[in-house]
């Protein structure tokens, strides 16, 4: 029987959630909060880290185009709101569709902070940013011990 004594390696993956899971978290720290940002990344207290990022597909644009409220005042804080919502904007250029998306984070110390995403695409693709969290696994490795007892 075949033993591999060397312990399995976790595995990482990022998920798409919805955004209002962030309600309930305390954010303690964030990565990537500049304009023309495409990723933003969100560690909670609890260890927990979550990005809010577009993948793109072909032929689409989507980055953080503005920053309404100040980073340092929902730190630290337990987020009572995570709101999500979109809307149409006028095409830049030679663009066919194009879209606003607002993500709207409140906390129990009465601030909010407002993250305004604009895509811009030819209409076949996603102009939105997503919510991931970061997954971590332990593979399935066939004759490892832990599987064997």
């Amino acid at each position: 029987m075949l033993v591999n004594p060397v312990p399995p390696r976790m595995i990482e993956t990022w998920e798409k959630v919805p955004f209002n899971t962030l309600t309930d978290k305390i954010i303690i720290k964030v990565d990537g909060l500049v304009v023309e940002s495409t990723c933003i990344t969100l560690t909670m207290k609890n260890g927990v880290t979550y990005r809010i990022i577009h993948h793109s597909e072909c032929c689409e644009l989507v980055y953080l185009q503005d920053i309404c409220g100040d980073i340092n005042d929902i730190l630290h804080h337990r987020i009572v709101s995570a709101v999500e919502a979109s809307s149409e904007a006028i095409p830049d250029g030679d663009d066919d569709s194009s879209s606003w998306t607002f993500y709207r984070i409140a906390t129990n110390f009465g601030t909010t902070l407002v993250l305004r995403w604009y895509g811009s695409s030819n209409g076949c693709y996603s102009e939105t940013a997503d919510l991931e969290i970061l997954v971590k696994r332990e593979p399935y490795i066939p004759n490892h011990e832990r599987y064997l007892q």
